[in-house]
């Protein structure tokens, strides 16, 4: 089943994300509420194709494997502008957040 979702991102690089639904398409990433947030369709059913939502600072060295998986920009109160990518297994063998686990983070 298709459903728009929201999930709220990292503020800041470092903090990665996993998201279990499967993202058919980003719709948008802007601040909510001074938050930055992904709202997204995804497959309710499939949880089998996490990916991880990190975000890179503007002139950072990109891993070519996530040139194709852009969301969008955030720029924050300090000025800064940070680019979200999706990638499945970012955190392989690191610490992860799942996005329902994020409240106080942000």
């Amino acid at each position: 089943m298709k459903k728009i979702y929201k999930y709220e991102l990292p503020p800041f690089p470092g903090v990665v994300i996993t998201i279990k639904e499967k993202i058919i398409k980003p719709l948008k990433v802007q601040k909510q509420y001074g938050k930055p947030t992904l709202w997204a369709i995804v497959d309710v059913d499939d949880l089998d194709n996490p990916v991880d939502i990190v975000a890179f600072g503007t002139g950072w060295e990109l891993p070519e494997d996530m040139v194709d998986n852009y969301l969008g920009s955030i720029q924050d109160t300090e000025g800064y502008v940070w680019h979200y990518f999706a990638v499945s297994h970012y955190m392989d063998g690191k610490a992860s957040i799942t996005a329902n686990n994020m409240e106080g983070l942000i």
